[in-house]
């Protein structure tokens, strides 16, 4: 009976004395590293369309030819086997993103798209390609993305003159981090 009473009196004990342990250890260990900072929910704000990809006026020749612009203004255009006729501007396409600096965005661009002139003219364009690369990261509040790409025109016989036009889907999306 003597050796319960001292059991029960080293139990009372060694309870307080573990749970002081305990807690000097966690309040020690609080002050030993920060916590990391709770995470920022960044979006991206808006994506406006400034101006749209623009070729310029051009004339097929007897040969299969091409138009590039490139992903950047001003920049030079490159041409082969087409006339380009005077008066005509172009220019990439411009985007302007709105988001927090630090957001990452990706941008998808289709492979190839078809500008059509009714009833019958179809050109390709190929290889487009933006000015901020893909995956980028902004650096400030609003980031100016030009897209550029290949106008591919066939030859005069079946390339008919007139107005082509059609839609390019850039698609910007933001990665969480």
């Amino acid at each position: 009976m003597n050796s319960q009473i001292q059991y029960r009196l080293s139990g009372r004990l060694l309870m307080p004395f573990c749970l002081l342990i305990c807690l000097l250890t966690t309040f020690i260990s609080g002050y030993a590293q920060e916590q990391p900072p709770k995470p920022i929910e960044v979006k991206i704000k808006s994506v406006n369309t400034l101006q749209g990809l623009n070729f310029g006026i051009i004339a097929p020749s007897s040969n299969v030819g091409f138009v590039t612009i490139p992903a950047s203004f001003p920049g030079p255009r490159v041409w082969s086997n087409v006339i380009l006729l005077a008066g005509g501007t172009y220019s990439p396409a411009l985007f302007e993103v709105l988001a927090i600096p630090g957001t990452l965005i990706t941008i998808e661009l289709p492979t190839s798209v078809f500008l059509n002139n009714l009833p019958s003219g179809t050109l390709k364009i190929t290889d487009l390609v933006s000015s901020t690369g893909s995956p980028f990261i902004t650096t400030s509040d609003i980031t100016s993305v030009y897209i550029g790409g290949k106008l591919n025109v066939n030859t005069i016989s079946f390339q008919p003159p007139g107005n082509y036009g059609g839609s390019v889907e850039v698609k910007f999306t933001q990665i969480q981090q």
